[in-house]
């Protein structure tokens, strides 16, 4: 399913310059704070290293703790009139875009979906698709969308899961997951689990189960492990295999699929934030086409598993009960929002 970006554009256009007020006021905050701060370090640097030409003058000594006092006055101000402002500024602003704008542009590309910006799935479903690795230092996201391809339930969110190693100089962070993480209802119950992975991608917890081949077309693409390995051809089938092949070359990340008892679990591994505001310019088409584009793949992944339509057993209609979590932020959205869920807007 394609979104009209031209068309979306303009219908956004209001929303936006309404919200260009706040998004200039924040970028003079950051810029002003950045500049405070390059102050403050070129002050200490000089209250360390006097230069020659301030060295010589008569009153030299006391130069050092003129410049240290300067260094802590503009880290003062970078601190309070830039840096706590703009925190709350970029929380009120994000609130505000996730409230006007993204829903508005998630209601165009699925209509009839329900949007809760701060949001996201369980990590306790995060787990059960075996998909990642589980020993995690952080497990965030936001904008889970619930809704229903054809005759099939799914939701999805924005996930970031990373974890530490090393430490001081030598410490980094890397990131398992940084994209959007779906569940799917599934039109069998299933005895095993089923994890379908891009060809040697490291993945997660792998113990009880065999790796089996499909066919050599798909074989050459993804790595499937079963720990039931008569289910995986009632689960890809020629149709499913011939359009996840199709959804894997259009798609600009890895791809990866899962399936467990009456669930499908799928990811795609954009490795960068998703559906969050700019600061530093105005939102123009270009970025709402890229914005938009993610947001296709639920459909994508659905019809790909050819759950649109002809399922072997019914949706289950309690689906989209229980199957997120709150993020921290959603108190204060709720208050900059003025209510709960952020609904559609007209």
């Amino acid at each position: 399913m394609a979104t009209d970006i031209k068309r979306l554009f303009e219908t956004l256009k209001p929303r936006l310059e309404a919200l260009e007020g706040r998004r200039k006021a924040l970028r003079n905050l950051v810029f002003g704070g950045l500049v405070s701060v390059g102050l403050g370090v070129g002050s200490c640097v000089t209250a360390i290293d006097l230069p020659q030409s301030i060295a010589e003058l008569p009153q030299s000594r006391f130069a050092p703790a003129a410049f240290a006092a300067l260094a802590l006055f503009l880290f003062g101000v970078a601190f309070s009139r830039f840096l706590i402002p703009g925190i709350t500024g970029f929380a009120n602003y994000r609130a505000r875009f996730k409230a006007d704008v993204a829903a508005a542009v998630f209601k165009a590309a699925q209509p009839g979906m329900r949007y809760f910006p701060e949001r996201l799935i369980k990590r306790e479903v995060y787990e059960a698709s075996r998909l990642f690795r589980t020993a995690l230092s952080k497990f965030t996201g936001d904008d889970l969308l619930q809704g229903v391809v054809g005759e099939t339930p799914f939701e999805c969110s924005e996930l970031i899961a990373s974890y530490d190693v090393g430490g001081g100089k030598h410490h980094r962070t890397v990131h398992v997951l940084r994209g959007l993480f779906f569940r799917i209802d599934f039109d069998l119950s299933l005895l095993g689990h089923t994890v379908v992975q891009p060809s040697k991608a490291p993945g997660g917890d792998r113990s009880g189960m065999e790796r089996v081949r499909v066919d050599r077309a798909f074989d050459e693409h993804f790595d499937v492990w079963s720990t039931h390995p008569s289910e995986v051809l009632d689960i890809l089938s020629m149709r499913v295999q011939k359009g996840l092949l199709e959804l894997n070359e259009r798609v600009v990340a890895p791809l990866h699929l899962a399936f467990g008892k009456r669930a499908a679990y799928a990811a795609i591994d954009y490795q960068k934030p998703l559906f969050e505001p700019g600061i530093a310019s105005s939102l123009r088409e270009a970025d709402l086409a890229a914005f938009v584009a993610p947001l296709d793949i639920a459909d994508d992944v659905v019809r790909a598993l050819g759950l649109e339509s002809g399922r072997r057993s019914p949706a289950d209609s309690d689906f989209h009960r229980g199957g997120f979590a709150v993020s921290g932020l959603e108190e204060l959205s709720k208050r900059v929002t003025r209510g709960g869920d952020v609904a559609f807007h007209e």
